[in-house]
């Protein structure tokens, strides 16, 4: 026998095969192995840099070239990027704005494609954020400026961490940083009075500082001077002063004080909105004291057609729910409202005289609750205005105090019928019904709007017909529609003096609901990348034609549903591809028309994504019957010939 080799004998034929310990050692040639850790740089909006290691086993091979994919996070289909990278780094744009991606690279030799290595976090491609939105000036003094203003559109892709300020007078180049915060306000400090100045301001991120927003431009001016005057006297002469709050006023900058024998008067300098509240002016004598009281609320003044801008600022623990109110008028629809944790803005835009009035802001939490009243006074529109003096008179034994003077107007309005509500909206579709909303009119014609007329028409009608004439709220459901017919729907207001102007719904309203869900929702084939989906149409249109199917995905043991495909209502079979081998998938599929899309349907047990096994099963089934089989006539055939054998030798 051959040294080194041992035999293997298979009837008449005899092999001999090298032993184990006489195989020389080769190097194993393959496919090569992940790449290395995946980096980036110059990331921007829209775009980054990526980088990655050699893989640390080629295969035995040179590395030709890198496949570079990418996906959203949101998302299971790969989309390639590069087929052919030859370099260990490529720059990637027309990344969406904000979303999240994840990458992944794969390295190729003669031997074909490794392993891929993908990021374990998905990364965003952000940039600097952009302006922030209304820069407005909510309160000014003779030496500050308070400022107030609205987050960013959109922030880039990272979080804002932060906002500049920034001023310069009118007529000047030099912009100066009046601070950083993270707030949305800040209060501008050292202005010179009776100067124009323009203020900027510019949100920050990782990224970097976005672009500017520039303010209007503000004149620096002192306030007006709040007087408090009173006739005070007594026997033996009195003791008087003025106080606000725990505070007596003092002689200074801020209040200037003259107190007589029968005078107690006080001047409050370049008011401004800290300055409201109640002084309280106290006369005491060895014949006892006495007190009377002034309520300064905080009055704002301005042009019809300007803009009103109302600013609260508040504290509390845990944070109070903050409500702003007028009177017959719902501020939500009027102006705008933003609330933060420490402030709130109110802004009503294009302001008439239906404007004027009391606007109360309360903020409430488990503690307590606190509210605030400002007045408003709209000029330019007026029909009358009047004034009044009101007089006190106190006295306590000997000692008297004879008046106070406040001055202050009062506002006529005239009356009128009301304005149109606001916009009807329409909501909560069936096949029969829909409920429509509206908003009070911003103008009531100076009397409560107490009641809404509903009227309706088909679209290819022109009169309408009365739906109800008496609504006390700001919704009705409209019942009785017919299926598939478009309809138009206003709203009359009614007050004493009459029936006001109608809104009407903008686009035709058609009435139907959404589909029922599909039917016979199933998994006809899988293979080892790939899944296919089959479906039946709803038994329930909604009253409107079917327009897609919507097809979702999440891996099991997740409830983060993914969208992977809408297909046309005309389809009833899709391939879901691109999944990953031995991963477990649920899905299920909603339709959608014209009014909205169905409850899912859903498949309750997980898939494997793997080759089905069954076609193979039968082969081997096959393949053993067979060989039992041909066993069995080898069998047969041996005995048979051993019988004829016998028989020939008879």
């Amino acid at each position: 026998m051959r040294e080194n080799c041992y035999p293997i004998q298979n009837h008449d034929l005899l092999w001999f095969l090298p032993s184990p310990s006489a195989v020389p050692d080769a190097p194993v040639l393959d496919t090569p192995g992940p790449p290395g850790e995946i980096t980036f740089k110059d990331v921007t909006c829209g775009a980054l840099t990526m980088m990655w290691d050699a893989p640390t086993n080629d295969g035995g091979s040179r590395i030709h070239h890198y496949i570079v994919d990418k996906r959203e996070a949101s998302h299971l289909a790969w989309q390639e990027v590069s087929t052919k990278c030859s370099r260990q780094m490529i720059r990637i744009t027309g990344l969406d704005i904000g979303v999240p991606y994840v990458f992944r690279v794969i390295a190729v030799n003669q031997y074909g494609q490794g392993e891929p290595n993908e990021m374990t976090e998905p990364i965003i491609a952000t940039e600097a954020p952009a302006p922030p939105k209304r820069l407005d000036v909510v309160d000014t003094t003779n030496s500050t400026a308070s400022l107030v203003w609205l987050k960013p559109e959109h922030d880039g892709g990272s979080r804002v961490t932060g906002y500049i300020v920034e001023f310069k007078a009118k007529g000047t180049d030099r912009w100066l940083v009046s601070g950083e915060t993270k707030s949305q306000k800040m209060l501008v400090e050292g202005l010179i009075e009776n100067t124009e100045y323009d203020f900027r301001v510019r949100a920050k991120n990782d990224a970097g500082i976005g672009d500017k927003l520039v303010g209007e431009t503000i004149i620096i001016s002192a306030g007006s001077d709040l007087v408090l005057d009173g006739t005070v006297g007594g026997k033996p002469e009195p003791t008087v002063y003025w106080s606000k709050g725990d505070k007596i006023l003092e002689l200074g900058e801020k209040y200037s004080l003259t107190y007589t024998a029968t005078r107690a008067m006080a001047i409050i300098k370049n008011c401004d909105r800290y300055d409201t509240g109640r002084y309280i002016l106290t006369v005491k004598n060895a014949s006892g004291i006495k007190t009377t009281a002034v309520n300064v609320k905080k009055t704002v003044c301005l042009r019809a057609g300007g803009t009103l801008r109302l600013f609260v600022s508040f504290t509390g623990r845990p944070t109070p729910v903050v409500a702003w109110r007028k009177t017959g008028v719902e501020l939500q629809s009027r102006g705008f409202i933003e609330t933060t944790d420490s402030y709130t803005l109110l802004l009503v835009e294009k302001v008439d005289r239906y404007d004027s009035g009391k606007y109360v802001v309360e903020a409430e939490n488990p503690s307590g609750k606190k509210t605030a009243t400002i007045l408003v006074k709209v000029y330019g529109m007026l029909s009358q205005v009047s004034r009044d003096t009101n007089y006190i008179t106190l006295s306590c034994g000997k000692m008297r105090i004879k008046r106070h003077l406040l001055r202050h107007s009062h506002l006529l309005f005239p009356t009128d019928t009301p304005g149109p509500p606001g916009s009807v909206k329409v909501k909560d579709y069936t096949k029969e019904s829909v409920v429509i909303t509206w908003d009070v009119p911003s103008i009531d014609g100076g009397a409560h709007v107490s009641n809404y007329i509903i009227e309706k028409r088909e679209a290819s009608m022109k009169s309408y017909k009365t739906v109800t004439t008496e609504c006390k709220k700001t919704l009705y459901r409209i019942t009785g529609l017919e299926k598939s017919v478009r309809y138009f729907f206003r709203v009359l207001p009614e007050n004493i003096y009459g029936v006001g102007e109608p809104c009407e719904t903008t686009e035709v309203v058609l009435v139907c609901e959404v589909p029922s869900v599909p039917l016979n929702f199933q998994i006809t084939d899988v293979t080892k990348s790939s899944v296919t989906l089959h479906w039946d149409k709803p038994l329930h249109d909604g009253g409107s034609r079917l327009t897609a199917y919507i097809i979702e995905a999440c891996k099991a043991g997740s409830d983060r549903w993914s969208a992977v495909a809408t297909v046309k209502a005309s389809v009833s079979q899709y391939t879901v591809e691109s999944l990953t081998e031995n991963d477990q998938y649920l899905f299920r599929i909603r339709a959608t028309n014209s009014r909205g899309t169905s409850e899912p349907a859903d498949i309750v047990t997980p898939v494997t994504i793997q080759e089905i096994k069954g076609k193979l099963i039968f082969m081997e089934l096959t393949i053993f019957l067979s060989s039992a089989f041909y066993f069995f006539l080898f069998i047969l055939h041996t005995f048979h010939h051993s019988t004829m054998s016998k028989s020939f030798q008879l």
